[in-house]
């Protein structure tokens, strides 16, 4: 072989073998996916060394549970004036969780009427072998309760503090004696490191992806004001005993392959690096079913409505379900061409219909007044 001809080849061969993907905001929960996610409760699997060029086969994997995802349009859904910095919903069993995808990674901002007290990351982005990325310490839960307020729901925080074995007097060590004001604080840590790539195998298929190691630190405290109802001298916040630190150690892998637009896998391992608990994993296309369906092709009638509502299709094969605000699915029906719904035995307020076809699906608020 001619000596130039034979370098040219080395440096091909050692450009693919060193040749890197990169996961960004396009690959990651777009309006009109559907997340097919399966949960394996007995298998165990090795997530194997860091480094590049690993081979991870879970094709073993069994679907044990299986539920499908449903990204949306957050206007499209019962909290969206909550979250004004949402730019996607995922509809997840009921829940409808609100999110922020940009440059920088995909943020979770609450669910349903939690929201959380700054958002918290859950995929740093872009992706690629060896990036890392700290995101906090941060507050996400700081709330303060009344007394008053939880007299409205027939408990006192004497009461409260009953329950978890304790009283005023052995928090305060016999200094104060009235709870009066409860606060909850919840702080978290991360640390994200693209640890390894390669390819991996799954029921569904085969991906080029990065395997992401994300170490979330979570610091859960409590505190109590008490008044000391003698002097007042010692009325003041007097931490409750019984809160630690919280570790867990959780892998991600990640492809940029159109038909993912998640994680492929999800498991949990403890400090050894050893599997702890099931195994979460993709098992189907993402775009599958991921077509937004066009306005012209549903029409719903009138809205909002005092009861009735009439539902036209140019689709056949309609699915149906319709989510109250809580994010409970109320109605499930199966049609063709058209459907006259009587919703006038719910409450008034805003629902969420979901109609799937084959060809995609559309979600749409209305109000029934």
């Amino acid at each position: 072989m001619n000596k130039l001809l034979l370098l040219f080849f080395l440096i091909l061969v050692s450009f693919r073998s060193t040749s890197q993907i990169t996961i960004s905001g396009s690959n990651m929960l777009n309006i009109g996916d559907v997340i097919s996610q399966s949960e394996d409760l007995n298998t165990n699997i090795n997530i194997g060394p860091a480094g590049q060029g690993q081979n991870w086969d879970f094709s073993q994997l069994i679907a044990d549970d299986t539920w499908n995802m449903n990204v949306i349009n957050p206007n499209n859904s019962p909290y969206s004036t909550n979250y004004p910095n949402a730019d996607v919903c995922i509809m997840d069993d009921g829940e409808f969780i609100y999110a922020n995808k940009n440059l920088n990674g995909v943020y979770l901002l609450g669910t349903g009427d939690s929201i959380l007290q700054n958002p918290l990351l859950l995929v740093p982005l872009p992706l690629t072998f060896g990036a890392s990325f700290v995101d906090g310490p941060y507050a996400i839960v700081d709330s303060v309760i009344t007394n008053t307020q939880m007299q409205q729901g027939n408990i006192t925080l004497n009461d409260f503090l009953l329950f978890q074995g304790l009283t005023p007097a052995s928090v305060t060590n016999g200094l104060a004696h009235v709870a009066d004001t409860l606060r909850a604080l919840s702080e978290v840590e991360q640390n994200f490191l693209v640890d390894a790539d390669g390819n991996i195998i799954l029921p569904m298929g085969t991906f080029d992806c990065v395997r992401v190691r994300q170490e979330m630190t979570t610091n859960t405290s409590g505190s109590i004001y008490f008044i000391d109802t003698i002097s007042g001298a010692n009325s003041g916040w007097y931490p409750i005993p019984g809160f630690s630190s919280e570790t867990d150690i959780i892998y991600h892998w990640f492809s940029n392959d159109q038909n993912t637009n998640f994680s492929l896998i999800e498991l949990g391992v403890d400090a050894t690096g050893n599997q702890s608990g099931s195994v979460i994993f993709l098992d189907n296309s993402a775009t599958s079913f991921s077509n937004i369906l066009s306005d012209d092709l549903v029409n719903i009638y009138p809205v909002p409505t005092k009861g009735s509502i009439l539902i036209s299709s140019e689709l056949r094969d309609n699915n149906l379900k319709i989510y109250d605000i809580s994010g409970k699915q109320i109605e499930s029906v199966k049609f063709d061409n058209t459907l006259e719904l009587d919703l006038s035995k719910y409450l008034s307020g805003t629902y969420i219909l979901h109609l799937q076809t084959s060809d995609g699906f559309i979600s749409r608020s209305i109000i029934l007044e």
